[in-house]
């Protein structure tokens, strides 16, 4: 298994120094408010996007498996395509994807256009209980 992430500075695995010492930016982070039961979500800091060049610098001979889960945008659709076409099987959590801010940073699901096949994506996640008729 081969992790491609970005973390930064702020990533306090003690095991991961080198990481956190030659990091510009910081990790994705969240603040969660709830009140009366609806949830708003903040976006505090956002790592660096996962470029095509991060994928070429450890993709040998390709992937058996890859997983793509950004969660604010870090992962373009033709990265996405990149890892699809050099993997065996891909999955997609769609959820980086569909995010946007507001001026505040909150985020909210923006409807997209978001062409699965163009990708060559094989699965894709999701979370059955938010789904709705």
């Amino acid at each position: 298994m081969i992790p491609i992430t970005k973390v930064g500075y702020d990533f306090m695995d003690t095991h991961l120094d080198y990481i956190r010492r030659n990091s510009i930016r910081p990790t994705t982070r969240f603040r969660l408010e709830i009140y009366c039961n609806r949830r708003r979500l903040f976006l505090l800091a956002r790592c660096e996007d996962i470029t095509d060049e991060d994928i070429r610098a450890v993709l040998g001979t390709g992937f058996d498996a890859s997983v793509v889960s950004s969660v604010i945008g870090e992962v373009d659709p033709s990265t996405i395509r990149l890892v699809a076409d050099n993997s065996n099987s891909i999955m997609l959590d769609p959820q980086g994807l569909v995010r946007s801010l507001t001026p505040d940073n909150e985020c909210y699901v923006t409807y997209r256009e978001i062409n699965i096949s163009d990708m060559h994506v094989d699965a894709i996640k999701v979370d059955g209980a938010r789904l709705t008729h």
